[in-house]
């Protein structure tokens, strides 16, 4: 499997991705995940231990993948981006199919959210936060520049 701190960039400039996934073998397998895509992924993870907002300072994401079943990930991280920096897309990952806490994640603001067990939609949901990131940023540099005009 591979690491998920080795990913390498394709030919196109990567998009940054930070991971909060406490269970290795699951990380290693969201690092194939993304490694077999067509979309350059530079994955890091948040180590146990990390502040949240240090590492996405140094990380600069495009997307989270942040674990759904855990008390320090699922919502509080959900709710806290969405508090702080609403233009990185958070998709939940989680152990369980449920409709019920996919919806509740979306209606909180969270991109997608997959079971671990279907990590082929893993590529799709980090390019709509890409989108997401694109589409916001393009909106400030307008307002910014109808602002300057």
């Amino acid at each position: 499997m591979t690491d998920p701190a080795a990913i390498e960039p394709g030919a196109r400039e990567a998009t940054s991705v930070l991971l909060l996934e406490p269970d290795d073998a699951v990380a290693a397998e969201i690092a194939d995940a993304l490694g077999q895509s067509a979309l350059p992924v530079r994955l890091s993870r948040l180590a146990e231990g990390d502040a949240l907002p240090q590492r996405l300072e140094e990380v600069a994401p495009v997307a989270l993948l942040a674990d759904a079943d855990t008390r320090v990930a699922g919502m509080p991280v959900l709710s806290y981006m969405a508090e702080h920096v609403p233009a990185i897309g958070v998709v939940l990952l989680a152990n369980n199919e449920s409709v019920r806490d996919a919806v509740e994640a979306m209606k909180h603001g969270a991109v997608d959210y997959l079971p671990k067990s279907e990590l082929d939609g893993l590529a799709p949901a980090v390019g709509v936060a890409l989108e997401r990131m694109t589409g916001i940023v393009r909106k400030r540099q307008e307002d910014e520049a109808a602002r300057v005009s």
